[in-house]
């Protein structure tokens, strides 16, 4: 029997930065679908509906450590390395938000572990019958990528942090 990997699902409360005043909680649905193993949905609840954008995970990954994006979506450490702030832009406006680095990376370590580090590409097979996931860990044609020392997102930040394993900065 396959073992398909799972969508990986967390609620995260965002600030949203005003000037002059502290942040607004915005909740935000994050999610990773390994159907599209590149991406990261995040659902921001706003007014009566929801505000979707897609964007990399890697993106995701590389702003929890030094700035990232150069489009629509940057991603970077605040100057409290305990906090992340995502910059989101559209036609219609901007915002930036802020959300505990320790959330975020617990959450890309649960999708690394559904889909690690550079074997995202074996979860498309365009000639096979769409029914059949190549990306099922024990499909013949799953082979994780290898995964590095330090290459989990809780072991990166700490290590920024100079923290050990286990202890991440809290996120009051």
């Amino acid at each position: 029997m396959e073992t398909e990997p799972q969508v990986v699902r967390a609620t995260i409360i965002f600030g949203l930065r005003t000037f002059g005043s502290v942040p607004l909680p915005v909740r935000a649905d994050v999610e990773y679908d390994p159907a599209d193993p590149f991406a990261v949905s995040v659902g921001y609840h706003a007014g009566g509906g929801v505000v979707r954008w897609l964007f990399g995970r890697d993106l995701l990954a590389d702003g929890l450590l030094a700035p990232a994006g150069d489009g629509d979506v940057r991603v970077r450490p605040a100057a409290d390395d305990s906090r992340v702030l995502v910059e989101l832009n559209a036609p219609d406006g901007s915002a930036v938000l802020e959300a505990a680095a320790s959330e975020l990376a617990d959450f890309l370590d649960r999708t690394y572990d559904e889909v690690p580090v550079g074997s995202e590409d074996r979860c498309f097979d365009f000639d096979e019958d769409s029914r059949s996931s190549p990306c099922a860990t024990d499909s013949p044609q799953w082979t994780p990528g290898p995964r590095r020392a330090g290459s989990r997102a809780g072991d990166l930040l700490r290590e920024r942090a100079g923290l050990g394993r286990g202890v991440l900065p809290s996120a009051s």
